[in-house]
């Protein structure tokens, strides 16, 4: 799949290889992997997939699948969905917005880059909600320079490691 956004240089396409891939599968073994590996961040973090519902104008630009796992202040807080296993090829980091007994909240960017030049093109910047009662999950898509935001809902899993 792909998703046009429109940006001040013309349509801008996203890569969005699918909810299943091998290779996502690979990056979210990657996110749960660091909890096991890290001793404390096992303890203290927690892992989650949540299956993502597009949705809105540019439902494509949306991943349909994100694996978060929360380390403690040393590991950090890494982050995979298709779209970031396409630009960078697994896990990026991210920033905790929020970790309490109810919800998670999460940020990070995706910097699109043309297929052609791999030059990054426009920014994507996005924010996960989890609440943990009933592991519901919102997630947020704004670009740079751009004052619209687009909001997709989903559920997510408690992974155990």
């Amino acid at each position: 799949m792909r998703a046009t956004l429109l940006s001040k240089t013309g349509p801008l396409r996203i890569a969005n290889t699918g909810i299943r891939s091998f290779a996502l599968v690979i990056g979210l073994a990657a996110v749960m992997s660091l909890a096991v590996s890290h001793p404390a961040a096992a303890k203290e973090g927690e892992s989650f997939v949540c299956d993502i519902v597009p949705s809105g104008k540019v439902p494509e630009a949306f991943p349909e699948i994100v694996g978060v796992a929360v380390g403690n202040e040393n590991e950090g807080t890494f982050v995979v969905d298709p779209i970031i296993n396409y630009y960078y090829g697994g896990p990026i980091q991210a920033d905790v917005v929020a970790d309490n007994t109810s919800r998670l909240s999460i940020r990070w960017s995706v910097k699109v880059k043309n297929d052609k030049t791999g030059v990054a093109v426009i920014t994507l910047f996005y924010e996960l909600l989890i609440l943990k009662a009933n592991l519901t999950a919102r997630l947020r898509l704004k670009a740079r320079g751009d004052s619209l935001e687009f909001l997709a809902t989903g559920t997510c899993e408690r992974e155990r490691p």
